[in-house]
């Protein structure tokens, strides 16, 4: 598919037993990043957006007819990226949106230390929540390039704490309902490394963090991608909790209820290096895809057809997957070419 063409549409190949629909077509998001469970079957996702008026970035409403609008007023946001919703028990803020921010758009926002930001999505109401602490020696290194945010679940060890992750330095920092932030845990080579997206579980009776880590497949070869497990006390583990990957990205835990292998994780993968602008042949490579880890740690693929998938969740019976197409923070490209993939098992 030409690169700049939003009514040439990406063609997602879902396996045996899913479907896939295109909920939000290019042409309407800039840089869809992440979804959240809205109001009703509405979803929200984070958008970092162009630089300009309506391209600003926000997080939207999106209906499963997908239609889409604003939950912010245009403009009072400037580039979300990972999002989720609060639960109870985080301050007074039950069911508002907080997220890793760029202090400013394109290129110079994203190499700039990062923030949390708090939607209120009964006013449309955007406030600074949070300055994410530097890292490395003496504070010294900014939070760069964000990705993921995670509130920790509630009755698990990482209640009670926002969770985010800075690609740029490794770092994964963990936010209090008080506004603090400290740096929870810095994953780097030899280790694993290049954290982008987290979700929790249990793991041989033990409460885990795992994080998606590409170990260098983000920019170049670097070889195996995995997920790694992190201990609440911040311990980044020896042991990945999956391994045999490519570049992966987002992940989620199914439903237990989900009919199609309910309980397990759901992995985005880029299979290659990010592609943040167009080759020069204007043409991007559609061999990003959807994984299935089952209980032994093998990756099965669900979908196929994706450019450059970011985030997943489920939200009710439907797993929602972002891609952001070409980038605007990083690759300069202001352009509304972002879509959104929603995948169902053929029994929902």
């Amino acid at each position: 598919m030409a690169h700049g063409h939003p009514d040439e549409l990406p063609r997602i190949s879902a396996a045996p037993g899913y479907r896939a629909r295109l909920l939000v077509s290019p042409g309407r998001l800039w840089d869809p990043l992440a979804a959240v469970q809205g109001d009703g079957n509405d979803v929200w996702v984070s958008d970092d957006g162009g630089e300009f008026g309506e391209g600003q970035g926000n997080v939207y409403r999106v209906s499963t007819q997908g239609s889409v609008t604003p939950l912010a007023t245009p403009g009072d946001m400037t580039a979300p990226i990972g999002i989720d919703r609060a639960p109870e028990g985080f301050g007074p803020y039950s069911g508002q949106v907080f997220g890793v921010s760029q202090q400013d758009t394109g290129r110079a926002g994203a190499g700039q230390n990062h923030m949390v930001v708090r939607l209120d999505p009964r006013t449309g109401i955007v406030e600074r929540f949070a300055d994410l602490p530097l890292t490395g020696p003496e504070g010294s290194v900014a939070n760069t390039g964000g990705v993921g945010a995670r509130f920790g679940p509630p009755e698990s060890a990482f209640e009670g704490h926002l969770f985010t992750i800075t690609i740029g330095n490794g770092a994964i920092q963990a936010v209090a309902p008080d506004g603090t932030a400290e740096t929870f845990a810095v994953l780097a080579p030899p280790g694993p490394s290049q954290p982008m997206w987290l979700a929790f579980g249990t793991v041989d009776g033990e409460d885990r963090m795992l994080v998606t880590t590409p170990n260098g497949n983000i920019y170049g070869s670097g070889g195996e991608g995995t997920v790694t497990q992190i201990a609440p006390d911040g311990t980044v583990l020896d042991e990945p909790f999956a391994g045999g990957l490519g570049t992966p990205t987002g992940i989620d835990r199914a439903p237990a209820d989900w009919p199609r292998h309910g309980g397990e994780y759901f992995v985005a993968d880029l299979a290659g290096p990010i592609q943040l602008s167009p080759p020069e042949s204007g043409m991007g490579e559609y061999r990003g895809r959807v994984l299935r880890i089952d209980a032994a740690g093998a990756a099965h693929e669900v979908a196929s057809g994706f450019l450059t998938p970011h985030g997943i969740r489920f939200v009710g019976q439907r797993l929602i997957v972002c891609d952001i197409a070409f980038d605007f923070s990083v690759g300069g490209v202001a352009e509304a070419d972002g879509f959104v993939v929603e995948l169902t098992p053929d029994s929902a």
